[in-house]
C-alpha cells in the first residue's frame, strides 16, 4: 500500500488506530487477541465470522497501514527543534505542538522534516486565530493553563 497517496478517511483511520496503537504499545497484539477471544465466547456461534474479522483487522493495522510498531518512531523535530522553526517559547506549549506533530506524521508517514515544520507552522496560525476569535468574543483562549 502506498501509505502517500492514502484516502482521507483511511488517513484518518490511520490516526486513530494510530494513536491507540502508541498507547498500548506491544500490548495492542494481546489486546486484540483478548479482544476476540472475549468476542468468541458471547458469539459462539459466529466463530469463523469472528476470527476473519479479526485477522482482517490485524492485517490492515499490521499491513495496510504499517502501524505494528508506531510507538517506537521518534518524531522528526524535537523541542529545540519545534522552539526554533516554529518560534514558540520553552514551556508545556512545546509538548502539545510535538503531540500535533506525531498526530500529522501518522496520517502523512511519507511526511517531509520541512513538510512537518510547514504543517506546526499552519497549525500555530490556527491557533492564534482560534484563540484570538476566543478573546475578542470574551471566551477564554482554548490553551491548558497551570494553576499554582
Amino acid at each position: 500500500v502506498d501509505l502517500a497517496s492514502m484516502s482521507e478517511p483511511m488517513r484518518q483511520l490511520r490516526l486513530d488506530a494510530g494513536l491507540l496503537l502508541r498507547e498500548t504499545r506491544e500490548l495492542w497484539l494481546t489486546t486484540l487477541v483478548t479482544a476476540a477471544v472475549l468476542a468468541l465466547r458471547h458469539q459462539p456461534d459466529d466463530d469463523e465470522a469472528i476470527l476473519d474479522r479479526f485477522q482482517s483487522l490485524l492485517e490492515t493495522i499490521a499491513q495496510r497501514l504499517q502501524l505494528d510498531t508506531c510507538w517506537k518512531v521518534r518524531p522528526m523535530l524535537d523541542g529545540k527543534t519545534i522552539m526554533a522553526e516554529v518560534g514558540i517559547p520553552r514551556g508545556p506549549e512545546v509538548g502539545e505542538y510535538n503531540q500535533e506533530q506525531v498526530r500529522w506524521s501518522l496520517q502523512y508517514p511519507s511526511g517531509t522534516r520541512d513538510d512537518a515544520i510547514q504543517h506546526l507552522l499552519a497549525f500555530k496560525t490556527s491557533r492564534q486565530s482560534s484563540d484570538s476569535k476566543s478573546t475578542s468574543t470574551g471566551e477564554e483562549p482554548k490553551t491548558k493553563k497551570m494553576h499554582l
